[in-house]
């Protein structure tokens, strides 16, 4: 077995430990001169700087009543929810714990969606649920505001994802028959404001047959949608903004979109074969087209439905 060993020359002093050298260090940079207030002059200090109000704000900041109602709103919307849709309520099917949710939510104009749905459960959230995912490369963080290259900003979102954590998940044993769907869990808790005004989802913007007929033959005849809002007001519609008008005139009043009357009346007149049915109320309800482009041209349409059917035949 090999040894190694060290041999200390008399003549040399030994040098210091690790330890002891640390410590010394240590001690020379700790040896400093003790300060005191006294020792500053406290003449030479210049006057407080006095806050710039030159500048206005560029946000709206709520007041405290603001505030207030919005918090009362929270409180008053979540208790009304809980009492609603208490944990444990059950309900036959879960299309019906589906639409009782959505409708009593739509009520109160807080829209809720599904999140998750499969067999034996059903996930619904708030639509503000959730956060926008990271920003890429180049693109402005959302968090901080911070972008890596400068790019446009994006629009507001605070409409949209705000981190709320409101749901509601409903279940049923799948491994017992007949078994009703039971809520399990829930958290009404909003973390942002509760909108009184119908208007500010999309959902809740939405016409029924006869206004929308009514605002397409308007603005096909040169009506504004400005002008078209205010007649539609008249007939008790206020769901409506301008912009959703604009959106309706950009789909339907344009020369390449058509009614489906006179679109099935182009197709005969071209040779093409058609069959369709209609309501009591004299409208479209059901059309056949045999051939490929008239398909195709039918997909264009917002009030069609494609169903492709394939005739196979054993031989």
């Amino acid at each position: 077995m090999n040894c190694i060993c060290t041999v200390i020359n008399p003549a040399e002093e030994p040098k210091d430990s690790f330890e002891e050298t640390f410590d010394r260090q240590n001690a020379e940079q700790t040896n400093t001169e003790e300060t005191t207030t006294d020792d500053y002059d406290w003449e030479c200090l210049s006057e407080p700087e006095e806050e710039d109000t030159s500048i206005e704000a560029t946000r709206h900041v709520s007041s405290f009543a603001e505030t207030v109602s919005i918090n009362e709103r929270v409180i008053e919307l979540k208790a009304a929810f809980e009492a609603e849709f208490p944990v444990g309520k059950t309900f036959v099917e879960k299309d019906t714990a589906r639409l009782e949710i959505q409708s009593f939510s739509k009520e109160n104009n807080i829209p809720f969606e599904t999140f998750k749905s499969d067999k034996p459960y059903i996930k619904m959230i708030c639509k503000h649920f959730g956060k926008y995912r990271a920003a890429k490369k180049g693109e402005e963080d959302i968090g901080t505001g911070e972008g890596l290259e400068s790019v446009a900003q994006r629009p507001n979102q605070t409409t949209g994802r705000t981190g709320c954590s409101a749901f509601v998940y409903v279940r049923k044993d799948a491994r017992a028959v007949g078994q009703p769907w039971t809520i399990r869990t829930s958290c009404f808790e909003h973390n942002h404001p509760m909108s009184e005004d119908r208007r500010a989802y999309h959902n809740n913007r939405k016409l029924n047959a006869e206004d929308q007929e009514l605002a397409i033959s308007l603005m096909r005849a040169g009506t504004t949608p400005s002008e078209t809002l205010k007649m539609l007001e008249t007939r008790g519609v206020n769901n409506l903004i301008v912009t959703d008008l604009t959106n309706i005139q950009q789909q339907f009043c344009r020369d390449n979109h058509t009614n489906m009357w006179s679109f099935i009346k182009n197709l005969e007149s071209g040779g093409h074969q058609v069959r369709y049915m209609t309501n009591a109320d004299e409208r479209i309800c059901c059309v056949f087209f045999i051939h490929q482009h008239g398909i195709d041209q039918a997909r264009k349409l917002s009030e069609c439905v494609v169903i492709d059917a394939v005739v196979s035949q054993m031989y």
